[in-house]
């Protein structure tokens, strides 16, 4: 996992994403705040990196390579040098889009996630938080929800409740909890921010049938940016890993248009937020395969919004 804070462009708005690695067992937050084993893509400066752990109280809840010496360290891959939690909030405090990946099952991505949420509301930036988890169907529950919570902060647990969290196939609510209490507690927007698995099913099934899988759902998906060199063929290694090595390859190309339709939403809804909300950071909280620089969220985000420099 990297994370590259830097400072924006004072024309441009600022896009920071946060991105991880993911695998077929949990993993600890190493190189924070959105986590797994230690990637070899961009390999390490020689300096030493700051020993100060970015997690609030300096205690990781997930056992898994918590020895690793790169656990809770903060890698900048565009300057090649390791970062204090300072610079990387002081990085957070200047962006319009703020990408928070993770591990769905980590403990440690969702505790790091929700202090951040927390300091960019301390900052009065944290005005809207757009979630995964959360299909866009599912935005009238949401928006009825807090509309009865005008004066106190909603909830967080009759939001389980509301959006039959239980049923959802996500991981338990006591993980995710933390980061929506946080959002909750800055009195952020939420945005259901996802594509359904349905509308994902319909999107795979028409470029089966040689249809135009834009026009499958309703409304019709945001254009999808073109994939760089290599891209398609790791987005494939990808999915294959994450399920194990037990996906049919006959399954992958639809998955692949599915998984890009996702980022392509989670990107459109962002923007969205970011239409409504005049000033501050909207937050997307994904997986950690949808914040990636390269063909995720921010490809897309900088597709329909050239001016959004990531950093």
């Amino acid at each position: 996992m990297t994370e590259s804070p830097r400072r924006p462009r004072s024309h441009a708005r600022a896009l920071f994403a946060a991105t991880a690695l993911a695998a077929c067992h949990p993993t600890p937050s190493a190189l924070a705040p959105t986590s797994s084993a230690p990637s070899t893509a961009t390999a390490p400066p020689p300096s030493a990196p700051p020993s100060a752990s970015p997690v609030a109280d300096g205690v990781w809840q997930e056992p898994l390579l918590a020895d690793h010496p790169l656990v809770g360290r903060i890698y900048r891959p565009g300057a090649r040098a390791f970062a204090t939690r300072a610079e990387l909030e002081a990085a957070l405090a200047g962006a319009r889009y703020v990408l928070l990946g993770e591990k769905h099952d980590n403990r440690d991505h969702h505790r790091l996630q929700a202090e951040l949420i927390t300091g960019l509301a301390r900052l009065g930036r944290a005005r809207a938080v757009a979630f995964e988890m959360i299909d866009v169907s599912a935005q009238p529950v949401v928006d009825a929800l807090l509309a009865g919570s005008a004066t106190s902060p909603p909830d967080v647990d009759a939001l389980a409740a509301a959006l039959r969290w239980d049923a959802s196939g996500w991981p338990a609510w006591s993980m995710y909890r933390p980061v929506f209490a946080a959002a909750l507690g800055a009195r952020a927007r939420l945005v259901a921010a996802n594509l359904s698995r349905t509308d994902a099913m319909a999107v795979a099934r028409a470029r089966r049938e040689g249809k135009d899988p834009a026009t499958a759902v309703s409304p019709p998906l945001p254009p999808l940016p073109a994939l760089p060199a290599g891209a398609e063929a790791a987005l494939a290694d990808e999915l294959r890993a994450s399920h194990c090595g037990a996906l049919p390859e006959a399954s992958l190309p639809g998955m692949m248009l599915a998984q890009r339709a996702r980022d392509a939403t989670l990107a459109a809804r962002v923007r969205e937020a970011a239409g409504v909300e005049a000033a501050g950071a909207v937050v997307l909280i994904a997986g950690a395969g949808h914040v990636r620089a390269d063909r995720g969220v921010p490809a897309a985000l900088r597709a329909a919004e050239p001016g959004a420099a990531a950093g």
